[in-house]
Formats: C-alpha cells, sequence, structure tokens
C-alpha cells in the first residue's frame, strides 16, 4: 500500500460494507492500509456510487 500510495495519483478504497451502520474496519487487512487511502467510500448502493463517481472527479 505504501508503494501505491507513492505512485498513484489518488486511492481510493470501496467497500460494500462501508455504508452499513455499526460498520467499523476493525479488519486487519483494511487497519493496515487505511493509512494509505485517500479516500473510503461505501460501495453498497447507487447513491454510493454517485458519491464514487464525485469522488474520482475530484480527484
Amino acid at each position: 500500500m505504501a508503494r501505491l500510495q507513492r505512485i498513484a495519483h489518488h486511492v481510493v478504497w470501496v467497500n460494500p460494507h462501508r455504508g452499513k451502520p455499526g460498520y467499523e474496519p476493525l479488519q486487519q487487512g483494511i487497519a493496515a492500509a487505511l493509512p494509505y487511502v485517500d479516500d473510503f467510500v461505501a460501495g453498497h448502493s447507487l447513491a454510493a456510487f454517485e458519491e464514487l463517481v464525485e469522488v474520482v472527479g475530484r480527484a
């Protein structure tokens, strides 16, 4: 992830669980990745994908 962050313009992580009430990114993989992620967005609905389009548009 550190290398990806260095070579990428912007790192966006889309997670379908992000939009669920009470979700916390506690799993080791996501906890380790989050420090290198510029935007962490939900991917569980059409509205979430609209947010993703906005995030990518700003990147």
